[in-house]
């Protein structure tokens, strides 16, 4: 009986450990499984956290570089047309010609400034190149037959010029204005006087006059026309 009981025991103490056992060795499963699920969760919602990170500062780039490029983008100004006279980009090849403008204050030569109706992207029909007073008339197919006065390039200059006054140069009671066009004495309005191919004018306030006035040589393979 002592040997029974003692087997009865043995079982029941071997039944109720087994249990415990897949008990005990059910819980770290558990709370393993759980961690890694838990770090499996966490891998998962890194890349978005970063993706959204990323985004923000593409976006924040963005916005800086738009501010960056409107701050310091200029675009190329346009200008108007002057008494009918356009500005070109390039120079047109129709018509080529030129005319020689000088002035003389008592026998003193008057520069007529390089540059004039030359912009920074674009240059007018009529401009001058130079200081030594060679108008530049360059002209599309369009307008190839049209002739222009001397007033449309003081227009383009931006200068007055009359009976009276040539740019700051005016008359008075003790100056006179004299004008020649191709050595010939001009009694006109000057403003009025046709821009043709070589024509040379020659405005003068004095006394004294140089006379006859001035000439001009042309270098006909600078300007055949």
């Amino acid at each position: 009986m002592a040997g029974a009981r003692h087997e009865v025991f043995y079982l029941a103490k071997s039944k109720s450990s087994r249990p415990a056992q897949r008990r005990a060795g059910q819980h770290p499963s558990k709370t393993a499984g759980g961690r890694a699920r838990g770090r499996g969760g966490s891998r998962r919602e890194f890349p978005v956290l970063a993706a959204v990170a990323a985004a923000a500062v593409l976006v924040a780039a963005l916005a800086i570089g738009g501010v960056y490029f409107k701050m310091n983008y200029h675009p190329a100004p346009t200008y108007n047309p002057i008494a009918g006279v356009s500005c070109a980009s390039t120079n047109p090849t129709a018509v080529k010609d030129h005319v020689n403008l000088q002035i003389l204050y008592q026998e003193t030569p008057v520069s007529v400034p390089a540059n004039i109706g030359v912009k920074s992207n674009c240059s007018y029909w009529l401009h001058t190149s130079d200081d030594s007073g060679v108008i530049d008339i360059t002209l599309p197919a369009s307008e190839q037959h049209h002739t222009f006065t001397l007033d449309t390039f003081f227009q383009i200059w931006g200068q007055p010029i009359s009976k009276h006054q040539v740019a700051t140069l005016t008359t008075s009671s003790s100056v006179q204005m004299k004008v020649w066009v191709n050595g010939t004495l001009y009694h006109g309005n000057p403003a009025d006087i046709p821009l043709t191919s070589h024509k040379i004018i020659v405005i003068q306030f004095g006394p004294p006059f140089v006379d006859p006035p001035p000439s001009y040589t042309w270098d006909t393979k600078t300007y055949p026309h």
